[in-house]
């Protein structure tokens, strides 16, 4: 059902106490032009910051950064020429 409902903006209080601005897997994936299964990988992975799963559903930090791709460094690397 989560993914039939299209949510706009999460807000949510940090720490601190100060509101911040979230999105979906899928507003991140658009604004990457990465597939909405790969964000949800990098989430469950830990490698974006500040993510949190709400249900079945994972939400990011607006100012979320896309993270790189460990998978194309460890082609590139051994494609170097010495």
């Amino acid at each position: 059902m989560w993914n039939i409902i299209k949510i706009v903006v999460w807000f949510m209080i940090n720490k601190e106490g100060a509101r911040m601005e979230y999105m979906t897997a899928q507003e991140a994936a658009e604004k990457w032009g990465i597939t909405r299964r790969r964000v949800q990988i990098l989430c469950s992975n830990g490698r974006i910051t500040g993510a949190v799963k709400m249900a079945n559903l994972w939400v990011l930090p607006t100012d979320a950064v896309k993270p790189d791709d460990a998978r194309k460094n460890k082609v590139d690397e051994g494609n170097e020429k010495d």
